[in-house]
This record gives C-alpha cells, structure tokens and sequence, in this order.
C-alpha cells in the first residue's frame, strides 16, 4: 500500500510538470523590465502567447524548451516573436537572479517609431538584429553584446519646436557593457567616426549623446572649431 501511494505520487508530480501550464511563463518576463505577456497557452515547455514591451505589442511568442543548460542551474528556451512588421528568432535562459536574452532578426520602421514616437523621431527602413545578447540581473540590465544594424534613409525630427529631415546613410550600433549598464556606440557603416554614444545608468536613466559628425550629417551643423567625433549634444532621460 505504501509503495502504491509512493508511485502514484511520483506519478502525479511527474504529470504536474510535464503538463505546467504556460501562464507560469509569466514569472520569466518578471525579470524583464517593461514585459508583460497575456493569453498564455500551452505548456511551460512549449506554448505561446502575446508579448508586450512598455505596453507595446511585439506580436505572437512561440517558445520551446531546450533542456541543455539544465544543468547549469537556469532554463533555457528557445523562442520566435512575429508581427506584421518583425520577425525574431533567439534564446532566453532564466535563472533564480539572471536573465540571459539573445535575439537576431528584422524590424520595419514602423514598429519603430512606435517607440520613437514620445522622441518626436521617425525614420524608414529596416532594423537588422545580429545576435544582439542582453542580460538582466536582479531585475536591472547589465551588460549587453552584437550588432545593430539599420538600413539607412529618411529621419524626421523635431529639435527646439522645429521639424527637420534628412537622408542618412546605413547605420551600426555595437552593443557592450559600460561602466553601469549596457551601452552602445553608433557609426556610419563605412565609417570610423561615432555618431551617438549611448550608456543605461544604474540610477534608471539612459544617457544619450550625438557627436558633431551627426549633426553635419542631419544638415544641421554644429556651431564651433570641435572635431568631428566630439559629443556637443548630452541629454539623459530615466527609461526604467
């Protein structure tokens, strides 16, 4: 009698996990500043549901549970997020205090400029993810690695009260870890003079600067003798 309770309790528990419902999922995005995912369905291991970021819609997550850093203490999954104007693919590993997150993939502008929008910048083109890695400790971003690439074109902006545009050309950010937090430098493609140089704080605010350079190219030049790779424009802004 008591081997029988024994197995049917092994036998329950083993059924409980292998058949964990995908709203539990919702403890990884947690750790996730600004996440949120709804209408979870399927199973912890595989599943999907809608994932939101500062309460913009990303679309449809898939996800898919890749058992091989078990036993390095964290889970890991891989993952897929689409829309009408993005496709993602990447990997998420979670454990007790961190969050590793890896994404490559494309973005149309206009998704973009969803997030752009409180900046009063819009641009056109495409944003290219090439195995951008971000990891969140404690909750807080911490470092971060990859490329980011954009296509090039239009950037409309208002600086001063004042709407401007101009043609840029291709663009790419090298992701890294700063002093504080992630961090980011952005030149012309075929260029080796940065553009912005942007940091997270630990304080919650980004710091973003733009160089002379940029605003040669945005057709509205800087005053002033400064070489062309110094930053004559700092503002910072708290993001978390």
């Amino acid at each position: 009698m008591r081997n029988t309770l024994i197995f049917g309790s092994l036998l329950f528990l083993f059924f409980a996990v292998i058949f964990a419902p995908a709203g539990l999922m919702r403890t990884a995005f947690d750790q996730v500043p600004g996440a949120v995912l709804t209408e979870p369905s399927g199973t912890l291991w595989e599943g999907s549901g809608r994932i939101y970021l500062n309460e913009q819609s990303l679309g449809l997550l898939a996800w898919d549970f890749s058992p091989g850093r078990m036993f390095a203490g964290s889970l890991s999954y891989e993952f897929s997020i689409t829309g009408p104007e993005h496709d993602l693919t990447g990997e998420i590993a979670v454990s007790l205090s961190a969050t590793a997150l890896q994404v490559s993939g494309e973005i149309a502008a206009p998704l973009v400029n969803d997030w752009l929008a409180p900046y009063d910048i819009a641009i056109t083109g495409t944003v290219q993810l090439d195995t951008a890695r971000v990891s969140v400790v404690d909750g807080y971003p911490k470092g971060a690695e990859g490329r980011v690439h954009w296509s090039g074109g239009t950037v409309r902006y208002t600086l001063s009260g004042r709407t401007s545009s101009a043609t840029l050309p291709p663009l790419v950010a090298y992701l890294d870890e700063g002093p504080e937090g992630p961090s980011a430098i952005v030149f012309a493609q075929s260029g080796q003079t940065p553009l912005i140089k942007a940091e997270l704080l630990e304080n919650g605010f980004a710091k973003v600067g733009i160089t002379k350079l940029l605003t040669k190219l945005l057709d509205n030049p800087w005053p002033g003798s400064d070489s062309d790779h110094v930053i004559v424009l700092e503002v910072e802004e708290q993001v978390l």
